[in-house]
């Protein structure tokens, strides 16, 4: 192919990619639902129970999940789900189960879809002993509105908000997303997100030892978070003569500089920090 050619189909698909963008702009400046381009069927499916629970447990792939508060002392759970993609809702014994019952077959996985399921479980105001939360995709909206034991929360993508008190632990974990925690009451916080970002609002009403904060920085990146709790330019965490920061992975060849210099920062703020002094 001669270079002139080359030229020619570069430039015509960056007019495309170009032309693509602008439409999607464009549209978007007009408000044009693109849910309408979504090739799966949606519905809604109601579920409701007399009974309370004392337990939650959610498992699913792709779904929002919003707890409200019920209106009546029953349970309410509407989901908003594909077709394909179903969930079982349950209470078995003092738990109630909230699965999806995936029943589509490989081809029925292609597709586009601009839309996401929802589930919204409403509950009878209180306490509760546990909520397991467990998914790939979506976010989790906790009110302030009730109180567990222990709080659990597991997902790949999606941010989580959480305003509920817990008296044991509340644990969030997540790859790519985002936690806020507000005004949180809990007896141990243990978070953790690999790419996304941490809000406390009021955290510091807690002893700072049932305080946990996984953090990026370990390789002194300049922007991390550990980088700007080190040198005291973070908006909620400051570090002190309580504190320990454990640096749990080696230096990359070349890194070895911003991390000693994170560290020195670290020493100075006061906090004890581990570290493999090999490196």
């Amino acid at each position: 192919m001669k270079g002139s050619t080359k030229i020619w189909i570069a430039a015509a698909l960056g007019l495309i990619v170009i032309g693509c963008i602008i439409f999607a702009g464009a549209m978007e400046m007009l408000k044009w639902d693109f849910k309408r381009l979504t090739t799966y069927r949606y519905e809604t499916n109601e579920y409701t129970f007399e009974a309370g629970a004392k337990s939650i447990s959610v498992r699913v792939n792709t779904a929002d999940l919003v707890i409200l508060p019920s209106e009546t002392d029953g349970i309410r759970v509407v989901c908003y789900e594909k077709t394909k993609e179903k969930h079982s809702v349950s209470v078995e014994g003092d738990n109630l189960v909230i699965a999806v019952a995936e029943r589509r077959r490989w081809y029925e996985y292609i597709g586009i879809d601009f839309d996401c399921p929802k589930i919204t479980l409403y509950l009878p105001g209180g306490s509760y002993e546990a909520l397991t939360v467990k998914s790939d995709t979506g976010d989790v909206s906790i009110p302030g509105q009730f109180s567990f034991d222990r709080i659990e929360v597991s997902q790949s993508t999606g941010k989580t908000t959480c305003l509920a008190s817990v008296t044991g632990e509340i644990r969030i974990k997540s790859s790519t997303g985002g936690i806020t925690l507000e005004k949180l009451s809990a007896g141990s916080v243990d978070l953790s997100v690999s790419t996304g970002r941490i809000d406390l609002s009021e955290v510091k009403h807690y002893p700072p030892d049932m305080v946990t904060v996984v953090t990026t920085g370990s390789q002194g990146e300049p922007m991390s978070a550990l980088y700007r709790m080190a040198f005291g330019e973070h908006n909620q965490v400051s570090l002190g003569a309580n504190d320990l920061v454990v640096l749990s992975s080696s230096a990359i060849p070349g890194n070895e500089k911003l991390i000693t210099k994170v560290i020195n920062e670290l020493f100075k703020s006061g906090a004890e920090v581990a570290y493999d002094s090999s490196d």
